[in-house]
């Protein structure tokens, strides 16, 4: 297991390895320790050069670092949640036998089992990555939360979104995997799509990038079905809802851990801020936006951006909230 737990801290393991590691991890309190022990040397050195067969990588450092604080924070958030909905399962035992006695014509009491939720929050101005139970992949967008069980069932997986999150959803036929969110419902099988929906947001959106996907509305009689680089919004407000034709691909920009712009135009580039900032972008169509520019970002914040394409380019800008308007100079 230590080559795949370097690869992990190296940010070169495959899915399959991910989910592997994870496993062995929760197999055991010593695998853990050992796994601990690993990523402490990983940031004691600062860049992995205390590992064995590890050559420095800042990126993938940082990555393993948000990696592993989502992970065990989800993990001391599971394990409080454990100890309560064991304590509420022996009262609600108790409350059931109690009942049991009251009941008339020898009926038996309908047992339920329940479902440990785990809550997985991201603070404001940060995202993480989420393995559910069945392997599906989740990246969360700052201000959202994800709900999902402990275990899903043998028929149904599903779980809720309040906020924006990416999904990789591993294929099950047998078993569909839901969405519930802002008063769509998403059904899919195994496919790749971006899901936008804040609580106190009037519009949603989902946003296909590839297989298909079933979405029914709160007042909508028959289910509708979302082809690749297909965008549906609706207003829960108004009732009504709009299917577009997209670019499916800039939609998850959000999820990656730097966009790299490389000889873009400059419209094109004004919209993957827009995506990537998570912010509205009215610009001038004045300006030369047929020009192309390179430039890439990371964790920088939007004003330090715009600072250097007002160097580079003859544009100023303003900003209003969670708005940028850009002008000429």
């Amino acid at each position: 297991m230590e080559h795949i737990i370097i690869k992990y801290l190296r940010g070169h393991a495959s899915g399959e390895e991910e989910q592997s590691l994870l496993e062995w991890i929760r197999k055991s309190e010593s695998n853990r320790k050992e796994f601990m022990e690993m990523r402490d040397l990983w940031i004691t050195s600062g860049d992995g050069s205390a590992l064995p067969g590890t050559s420095g990588s800042k990126a993938a450092f940082n990555r393993f670092r948000r990696t592993v604080a989502g992970y065990e924070t989800a993990e001391r958030r599971k394990k409080n949640r454990i100890q309560v909905l064991r304590y509420a399962a022996s009262v609600a035992l108790l409350m059931a036998c109690s009942l049991g006695m009251y009941m008339l014509g020898g009926k038996n009491a309908k047992n339920e089992q329940a479902e440990t939720i785990i809550h997985q929050t991201v603070v404001r101005n940060d995202k993480t990555a989420v393995v559910l139970p069945d392997g599906t992949k989740v990246w969360l967008n700052k201000d959202s939360k994800l709900s999902y069980p402990e275990n899903f069932a043998d028929k149904r997986r599903a779980v809720t979104l309040d906020g924006e999150g990416f999904f990789d959803v591993v294929r099950n036929e047998s078993s569909p995997f839901i969405v519930e969110t802002g008063g769509m419902t998403v059904k899919v099988l195994g496919t790749e799509f971006d899901v936008k929906s804040h609580a106190g947001a009037a519009v949603s959106e989902i946003t296909l990038l590839s297989g298909n996907v079933e979405v029914s509305l709160k007042n909508n009689a028959d289910p509708i079905a979302l082809l690749p680089n297909q965008k549906i919004s609706y207003n829960r407000q108004t009732d009504i809802h709009r299917i577009e034709s997209i670019d499916a691909a800039e939609y998850a920009l959000w999820k990656n851990e730097k966009l790299v712009m490389n000889n873009e135009e400059l419209g094109t580039i004004f919209r993957k801020m827009a995506r990537w900032y998570d912010v509205d972008i009215a610009y001038d169509h004045t300006l030369p936006l047929k020009a192309h520019y390179s430039i890439t970002i990371t964790d920088e914040p939007k004003e330090e951006i715009l600072r250097l394409l007002s160097v580079i380019t003859p544009i100023k800008y303003e900003l209003e909230n969670d708005k940028i308007i850009i002008k000429r100079k």
